[in-house]
């Protein structure tokens, strides 16, 4: 038996074909699993929940910085490769009449950080800072758009009196949205 195919035949079952793997491809990646919440239109999305910064005592007047690289299970949790976005849960604890101002700075080698900011337009160009100040006790939250390799907070504490201290926790949940 001799079969001759011509082009117009074997265009349309290449098309098929392909168009009947992307189907099943498309079917078998959005089960939702641990981790994997599925939006409204059946992709799916990734986010990890950390603690950047443990609950930590600060009983001096000073500039610190969260661990980068901080390690966790073998993983390093300030590396933000892979993720589009994160939100930022600061809680402190102050006495006296200290502050806190908490700012994440981002960075490509771990050797050099800038401060993340934000541009934006009204009658001019304006650039802001996502950093969190605490004059009392408390929770914030904010969402901030993730760049370079590496994230770590800045922590300045300020106006710390004899015998009174400041305990911030930073958590993060990374997210690939």
């Amino acid at each position: 038996m001799n079969f001759r195919i011509n082009g117009r035949v074997l265009a349309v079952v290449l098309v098929t074909l392909l168009m009947a793997a992307t189907l099943v491809g498309g079917v078998l990646a959005s089960g939702t699993g641990p981790g994997t919440p599925e939006n409204a239109s059946g992709v799916s999305r990734w986010s990890t929940s950390i603690t950047l910064y443990p609950s930590t005592v600060i009983t001096t007047d000073a500039v610190s910085y969260s661990a980068s690289p901080r390690t966790i299970s073998g993983l390093d949790v300030s590396q933000t490769g892979g993720y589009a976005t994160a939100d930022v849960f600061v809680t402190t604890d102050l006495s006296g009449t200290a502050a806190i101002t908490l700012t994440p700075q981002f960075s490509t080698d771990r050797t050099n950080w800038a401060d993340a900011s934000f541009t934006w337009v009204s009658d001019t160009i304006n650039t802001g800072s996502y950093a969190l100040v605490f004059t009392a006790d408390g929770t914030k939250y904010q969402q901030i758009p993730l760049a370079g390799l590496y994230l770590r907070y800045s922590i300045n504490v300020v106006g710390l009196g004899t015998n009174e201290d400041v305990t911030a926790t930073i958590k993060l949940v990374y997210k690939d949205y």
